[in-house]
């Protein structure tokens, strides 16, 4: 296998021209099955892209990631690529990077809860987070030998951890 892409620098404009028809055909597959793309972007990596999906709630979302993957994987195949959401093991060039998830938490009104300035988290960068990002941020620390099946199910997972 051959990486689709060259560059190994985030946000790289000349990887998406490079790939355009493939993004595009990823783009608007994903709105016609009612996902709202926020951003498309290349990572840190060759051959390594970043999807992000609008907003959704918890069961909707569990959802939506299926059928996104699947549709990735099936357009993917249209181009003649072949697409994994494995995490790649680092080496000196490249960071270990993979399917990861980003999280987000509203309260009724739609404020981001997570958007606070309760405790300073960083002085010299003048950073400031909220009391529930960092027990959340806790109650996945806590947890986070029960939850890894669920963020790295498979033993390629593990690799890219260094002791």
């Amino acid at each position: 296998l051959q990486f689709t892409g060259f560059a190994s620098q985030d946000y790289h404009l000349q990887e998406l021209e490079h790939h355009g028809s493939y993004m595009d055909k990823i783009s608007s597959t994903l709105n016609k099955c009612g996902m709202t793309i926020e951003t498309l972007k290349d990572e840190d990596g060759p051959g390594v892209h970043e999807i992000n999906i609008g907003k959704q709630e918890a069961l909707k979302m569990a959802d939506t990631h299926l059928i996104y993957k699947q549709c990735i994987k099936d357009i993917a195949d249209q181009f003649g690529f072949c697409v994994t959401f494995l995490s790649k093991v680092k080496n000196e060039s490249t960071a270990a990077v993979g399917g990861h998830v980003h999280f987000h938490l509203e309260d009724k009104n739609g404020k981001n809860i997570f958007n606070g300035k309760d405790i300073r988290i960083d002085e010299e960068r003048d950073l400031w987070a909220s009391h529930e990002l960092i027990y959340f941020i806790g109650g996945l620390s806590k947890y986070a030998f029960e939850l890894f099946p669920l963020y790295a199910p498979l033993i390629t997972s593990y690799k890219r951890y260094e002791k």
